[in-house]
Order: structure tokens, then C-alpha cells, then sequence
């Protein structure tokens, strides 16, 4: 059974390269996210600063 669902009907080595290639894409996306609303949230703060 989980051979089946592995190699979905001869398709598997499409599906499964394209549903790590997405998962990949969506976790950088996450971290570049991260990553700049948090230097978003420093220039805010020190422009806060400023003033």
C-alpha cells in the first residue's frame, strides 16, 4: 500500500520532486519574511528614536 501511494501510478517521480520543490519554496519564503520584518521592525525603531 504505501508503495503504491509512493509511486503514484508511475507518476510518483514527478509528484513527489514538485512537492519538495514546493515545501522548499514556501519555507524560504517564510524565512526571507521573517527576516525582513524584523529589519523593518529595527529601522522602525531607531527612526522612533530619532525623533
Amino acid at each position: 500500500m504505501l508503495d503504491h501511494l509512493i509511486d503514484m501510478g508511475g507518476y510518483g517521480a514527478y509528484v513527489w520532486p514538485a512537492y519538495g520543490g514546493a515545501a522548499f519554496a514556501l519555507f524560504w519564503l517564510l524565512l526571507t519574511s521573517i527576516k525582513s520584518a524584523k529589519r523593518s521592525e529595527a529601522l522602525l525603531k531607531q527612526a522612533r528614536e530619532t525623533l
